[in-house]
């Protein structure tokens, strides 16, 4: 999948519900099929029965809310509003759950063409931002989403010529909190084909903090295609978003003449056996101003030139905002979602995986002591996100016997599942007795799915001492993580840890 998924083991897939649990709760199932449905993006249908749920449990809000998100999509934004606004109206002032509703309610007022309220609520998002504190790891919203449609030609069969047809584009419209002026891209509006099974993606426009040819710090608008980039707009101050809209939907209709275009690299390459061209346009890089002055900052400390790299990168890298728990349970059980979530990571980060990949390598062969100074300057750079831990875990997991516990141990408070377990595997495997009873522990608050992730990690530490978690029932389940509860409770002083542990042999070794 991505090197920041190196350090999963396999995780068994699931049988379907079993029959026993197929319970007469007629909302519960209507619930249940309405998610299925809205999976398979068949919308009106998954609208109809979350509204069929809440005949039977009016008071259940998530169930409201889904009924909200699945009229936005199924293009009745009327009705979803309607929805949204119920729920906002017993919301807790100043809450996530106010946060969340916002943010769904603003697409549907641009789809309704309520500009004015739309704004009011953006304004609303900005506060709400500021006065909730978990709400500042946020690093943007959802303005909208535009459906323009496109004429194209298409080939047909040898013989049958060419023929015009219609494609609906979906163009997302990201607005990028940049509180300290550091942010790289601050819109972002990737553009799909917008079909029943999937959205490829085909190009993406984007504002970008940029330095202008004045030498000035300011914006540009660029299209990112396949094989160049177009420059079409430039500013020296943040453009408001309405302005930003329209020059983006003019771009799409070749109504804005561009101020400058370049071939990427790879649409540069020679073919085989041809020489270089000495006139390829350059396409290089531009970093923001705070990606300069963190790298002025870093080299300011005048350490190693290795210990200097890795510090800048986790410095890029940094404020990266991507949910690890959320991309491990998509790899694992829906791919392609896997792939358009990290399509929207490049997106908000453009450079994020390339920097990843830069840095797990550079972790991997720097020396240990290259790497004990670099982590010692590593809250030079400020407070991180779990993208950042996480790729520093992938680095340290390619190197086996090095051992950084101050950093493992500071990771395993991480409020990001997947760096927390990641963490106590790691410190697990190198003798730590409490980091494998802590993954006895996040067995407590796990799902099915995060169930089976820590079975695996347990299977590698103890051996097979515990059966894989059921699937289907909630209530076999919680019995399953009651019985390992109670059983490590009785074992946990009879394990010692393996030092002479050979290939494939548990870590940890029950004694008799």
């Amino acid at each position: 999948m991505t090197a920041a998924l190196l350090v999963l083991a396999a995780v068994h897939s699931f049988a379907g519900e079993p029959a026993s649990t197929r319970m007469a709760d007629p909302a519960a199932l209507s619930i249940k099929r309405g998610r299925e449905l809205f999976k398979e993006r068949r919308f009106i249908e998954a609208l109809d029965q979350f509204a069929l749920a809440l005949t039977l449990k009016p008071d259940d809000r998530d169930t409201a809310f889904l009924a909200g998100v699945s009229a936005y999509w199924a293009r009745m934004p009327e009705r979803a509003i309607e929805f949204y606004n119920e729920l906002l109206d017993t919301a807790p002032r100043n809450s996530q759950e106010e946060w969340k509703l916002e943010t769904q309610r603003i697409m549907a007022l641009y789809q309704l063409n309520q500009i004015e309220v739309a704004e009011q609520v953006a304004e609303r998002i900005y506060e709400l931002r500021q006065k909730v504190p978990a709400l500042k790891s946020n690093d943007g919203f959802v303005r909208e989403h535009l459906f323009v449609r496109e004429r194209v030609t298409e080939q047909q069969k040898e013989g049958a010529g060419v023929v015009d047809m219609q494609r609906l584009l979906r163009i997302g419209c990201y607005e990028v909190f940049d509180d300290r002026k550091e942010a790289q891209n601050v819109y972002a509006f990737p553009i799909t084909v917008h079909s029943a099974k999937d959205d490829p993606l085909i190009k993406r426009l984007v504002v970008t903090s940029n330095v202008l040819p004045s030498g000035e710090a300011g914006y540009i608008l660029t299209e990112e295609g396949a094989e160049d980039r177009t420059v079409f707009k430039r500013w020296l101050q943040r453009p408001p978003y309405a302005e930003v809209r329209a020059l983006v939907l003019q771009a799409l209709k070749g109504e804005v003449q561009p101020l400058e275009q370049k071939k990427k690299p790879e649409a540069l390459a020679p073919s085989a056996g041809a020489p270089p061209s000495a006139d390829a346009p350059p396409f290089e890089r531009v970093f923001t101003n705070g990606e300069l002055a963190a790298a002025a900052k870093i080299a300011a400390l005048a350490l190693d030139a290795k210990a200097a790299q890795i510090l800048t990168l986790a410095g890029r890298l940094r404020e990266v905002d991507l949910d690890i728990t959320r991309l491990t349970r998509l790899s694992l059980s829906d791919p392609a979602m896997a792939e358009r979530y990290l399509g929207e990571l490049k997106t908000r980060a453009p450079y994020s995986r390339e920097d990843a990949a830069e840095l797990v390598d550079l972790i991997s062969k720097a020396k240990p002591d290259q790497l004990a100074v670099a982590f010692e300057k590593l809250p030079k750079i400020g407070p991180r996100r779990p993208y950042l831990d996480y790729v520093l875990l992938t680095g340290l997991n390619t190197r086996g016997a090095d051992f950084f516990g101050t950093l493992l141990k500071e990771c395993q408070r991480s409020a990001d599942f997947m760096v927390r377990h990641t963490a106590a595997l790691m410190l697990a495997r190198g003798g730590d007795k409490k980091s494998v009873a802590q993954l006895i522990k996040e067995l407590e608050t796990a799902d099915e799915l995060a169930c089976s992730i820590v079975q695996d990690s347990l299977v590698e530490l103890l051996g097979n001492v515990i059966g894989k978690p059921p699937p289907g029932s909630d209530l076999a389940l919680s019995k399953w993580k009651a019985d390992v509860a109670q059983w490590w409770q009785h074992a946990e002083r009879k394990f010692t840890f393996a030092e002479q542990r050979r290939n494939h042999e548990p870590y940890w070794v029950l004694q008799k």
